[in-house]
């Protein structure tokens, strides 16, 4: 394995610990900075939406 796919796995791994522990935290304002700017965010609950974030 490549040094840069070991800094890449790593990265990915650091991405998902913080969006796991901002969401956890109920940083949601801070955990949707995570995302690109042209990205779509939707939670459905029992078949109903209840969040939709985009931008």
């Amino acid at each position: 394995m490549s040094l840069e796919i070991i800094k890449t796995k790593e990265e990915l791994r650091e991405l998902i610990d913080a969006y796991a522990y901002l969401g956890d935290e109920k940083k949601i304002s801070e955990q949707m900075s995570l995302f690109t700017k042209d990205a779509a965010y939707k939670v459905y609950m029992n078949g109903a939406l209840v969040a939709d974030t985009t931008g």
